[in-house]
């Protein structure tokens, strides 16, 4: 019989203390081995148990990138047209359509209605429907469009051309006239708007610095008016 084959508690006590110490041995260096092959999964490094069990990470989702909403890409559009923002509006009603007014000449409606046509395309945007209405001083035209959920309507309110007058007398010279001008503008585009409802020949002085200083003279300008810059003076003695 061999000596493994005897109970432990048979065996002399120098024999049973040499197998209690292979044993611990044994576990020892087995533990040792699993703790360093575990150390090297953790670094990334080849593993013999660990690799088998570890899954592979998955990499993370794609962050999709957010698609910029259409009015805003229609304004920038606008403006990479050449509009000033003064002559460009825009809001949301309550059901968030949005609407966007633009105000130009009817002889730039055409050249700008194609480039129009071919950017919605890019922006896989769609034109649902277009209206046309006349008055005597402006055309307009409404175009529906839509991508995706975002609807809305692009309203161009375009000024004619004045028609050729007939030549006229020449005034008398005891005829007299009045020049009107309006100073201190600037500061409100809703006193702007109503001068310019007036369709009268008015001079448009304006505050330099004043809040809407550069769309006052622009909208101004559009509209016929004359332009002129406000430059209060002061003496540097004004005792």
């Amino acid at each position: 019989m061999e000596i493994s084959d005897v109970p432990i508690g048979h065996l002399p006590p120098y024999r049973r203390m040499a197998r209690l110490l292979y044993i611990i041995l044994g576990s020892l260096a087995l533990l040792a081995s699993i703790g360093l092959d575990y150390i090297n999964s953790r670094k990334g490094n080849p593993s013999y148990i660990f690799s088998s069990v570890e899954r592979k990470k998955e990499a993370p989702p794609a962050v999709t990138p957010v698609q910029e909403a259409l009015d805003t890409s229609l304004v920038g559009f606008f403006r990479g047209q050449g509009i000033p923002s003064g002559f460009l509006q825009n809001y949301r009603d309550e059901n968030a359509v949005f609407h966007i007014r633009v105000n130009i000449a009817l002889r730039d409606y055409a050249p700008l209605e194609s480039v129009l046509e071919n950017w919605l395309k890019r922006e896989d945007a769609r034109i649902i429907q277009k209206e046309e209405q006349q008055d005597k001083e402006k055309s307009y035209f409404l175009w529906q469009v839509e991508r995706a959920k975002d609807k809305g309507i692009i309203l161009f309110s375009c000024l004619k051309e004045p028609a050729a007058k007939k030549e006229e007398a020449p005034p008398s010279k005891e005829k007299s006239k009045v020049a009107i001008i309006v100073d201190d503008m600037g500061n409100s585009l809703e006193i702007l708007d109503a001068l310019c409802a007036l369709k009268r020949r008015l001079t448009i002085s304006v505050l330099p610095f004043s809040k809407y200083a550069k769309e006052t003279a622009e909208i101004a300008h559009f509209n016929g008016l004359e332009v002129m810059l406000y430059l209060p003076l002061e003496s540097l003695n004004n005792q």
